[in-house]
């Protein structure tokens, strides 16, 4: 019997952008199989994990989901994760109008 996913939402006004990278809101309270990222803003942004691979480069209006978002059985979740529990997220973009959100969905 699969996992019913949960769901993690992370938003983050573009007004409050200073060019500098930034907490994209706290570090991950699941473990995230799939994340989507929607750019509602003006600027362009880039999203780090902190993984030390290249950041996601996300234009303005731009939409974009990574990983599966499908649990393997026997497999430990978090070894499935886009985005493990604690993931830090950081954000960097000249301030601009509009909002940036991260919909991560996975499990406990």
């Amino acid at each position: 019997m699969g996992q019913l996913l949960q769901r993690e939402v992370k938003t983050i006004d573009a007004s409050t952008f200073t060019g500098l990278a930034q907490n994209f809101g706290s570090a991950t309270a699941i473990v995230s199989t799939k994340a989507s990222f929607i750019n509602a803003s003006d600027v362009t942004v880039e999203i780090d994990d902190g993984t030390g691979q290249d950041a996601i480069v996300l234009p303005a209006g731009a939409t974009l989901s990574v990983g599966e978002g499908l649990l393997q059985e026997g497999k430990a979740l978090n070894s499935q994760a886009s985005y493990p529990i604690g993931t830090q997220l950081t954000i960097t973009a000249a301030a601009g109008t509009g909002t940036v959100v991260a919909y991560l969905f996975g499990g406990p």
